[in-house]
């Protein structure tokens, strides 16, 4: 028997309302829930916004008057934006301790306001120091805000700034700054993504998260790269392996593609590497690299080919041989390609690029069962971004490639046609 709230069985049972009219007391108040969803995350919208604007309205309005402020003036206003932020937090933990929106809101104006007071102060009084050692005293401030206010923008804030210090500090400009700050850094916001996968799978800050995550940990695995940069190859394409495996435990929706970022930057990130490894070149290099097996990047490439493995048993265990998918495999595969590739670098080639074969040639297979046009284009994709990479490598006339063209374009055509067709028949 359905349920229905207010106790209408009863009321049902005892006669004194139809099912008819106990069905439409239900449907009331499923779309009165939804409509209030809606209006909450409104709200929430407007707060984070509203808080942006007001903070860049403040920002304008002391630069355009700043070189006609004393010293003692400029300090004072350096501290107003903070002390305000200060005061409606204080406010919000009193008063609106429960409210998403004056949570996000003051979270977000209290996160700039510490960027804007340090900056200011730094300015007037001509503190030296780098952006690298800004932005890691502004996220280090800033952080306590995740769990203080329970903000989720604040810990989105918060991963783009540690990612951008690695960046700064392992990639664009060197500093006496470690870019190694940034894991013990993000280790920090994992616990509120935590609460997020746990309490709130399906909000859209934890969506946000499942995007922002995988990203920074893609922008800044490189930072381990210096001694032996080859191995970030084969730990990368783990690192996809594990995010792709994983995707199924963290997110709820995990077979959609723009809701779980996991999957989606995994996959994407997979056929990348793979077809940038396909060319002749990085097999030629590889047999004259310098690869010492005492290296950071080793160790790195080590731990996440073993973290994809354990993730890849777990599964098989869990759900059974059945579940496990060609994209949970590449990764592995790609492992033993490389050792091969020590030894012949031509049948590393050779196999790199029939790994990405037959892995197109799967996708393109599960597309037309699934009758899902996106994963039947994604695999013709593949195909034919494989076949415009090897036109580079060989020595190919115009003509051979304008026809091998248009014969991926007929078969695109026809493929989806035929989907098409075929769920037309279905209706």
């Amino acid at each position: 028997m359905k349920k229905h709230p207010l106790d209408l069985d009863e009321l049902i049972s005892e006669g004194i309302i139809s099912r008819e009219v106990a069905d439409q007391i239900t449907q009331f108040y499923q779309n009165k829930s939804k409509g209030s969803g809606a209006k909450s995350k409104l709200i929430i919208a407007f707060g984070i916004v509203g808080a942006l604007l007001v903070g860049l309205g403040i920002l304008l309005i002391i630069a355009h008057n700043w070189d006609q402020m004393s010293r003692l003036l400029k300090t004072v206003i350096g501290f107003i934006p903070l002390l305000i932020g200060q005061l409606i937090t204080g406010f919000v933990l009193i008063k609106k301790n429960e409210s998403v929106a004056w949570g996000e809101g003051s979270s977000i104006f209290l996160f700039a306001s510490i960027g804007v007071t340090i900056s200011v102060i730094s300015q007037v009084y001509n503190i030296p120091g780098s952006l690298a050692s800004y932005v890691l005293t502004w996220m280090i401030l800033g952080w306590p805000l995740i769990y203080l206010l329970h903000s989720s923008m604040a810990s989105i804030f918060y991963l783009i700034g540690i990612t951008y210090f690695a960046c700064e500090t392992g990639y664009w400009n060197e500093s006496e700054l470690s870019p190694h700050y940034f894991w013990l850094l993000f280790l920090a916001a994992v616990p509120h993504y935590y609460y997020l996968v746990r309490q709130k799978p399906k909000s859209n800050f934890t969506l946000f998260h499942h995007w922002v995550i995988p990203l920074a940990l893609v922008c800044t695995l490189g930072i381990v790269g210096d001694q032996a940069p080859v191995y970030l190859f084969v730990a990368y394409l783990s690192l996809f392996g594990c995010f792709i495996l994983a995707s199924s435990k963290i997110v709820t929706d995990h077979r959609s593609f723009l809701k779980n970022g996991f999957r989606t930057i995994g996959t994407l990130g997979t056929f990348g590497v793979l077809l940038f490894l396909s060319f002749r070149w990085f097999w030629d290099d590889l047999g004259e690299a310098f690869l010492p097996i005492r290296s950071l990047e080793f160790l790195v490439a080590c731990l996440l080919t073993f973290g994809g493995i354990v993730l890849l048993v777990w599964k098989t265990k869990s759900r059974g041989i059945r579940s496990i998918h060609h994209l949970h495999v590449l990764f592995l595969a790609f492992a033993c390609i490389f050792c091969i590739g020590l030894l012949s670098t031509l049948l590393g080639m050779i196999l790199t690029n029939i790994i990405i074969l037959i892995s197109a040639v799967l996708t393109i297979r599960e597309g037309a069962h699934k009758e899902d046009l996106g994963i039947l284009n994604f695999g013709l994709l593949t195909i034919a971004a494989l076949i415009a990479c090897r036109f580079f490598d060989t020595n190919i006339s115009f003509v051979w490639r304008g026809t091998v063209f248009v014969a991926l374009g007929l078969g695109f055509f026809f493929a989806n046609y035929q989907i098409i067709k075929k769920r037309k028949a279905d209706d």
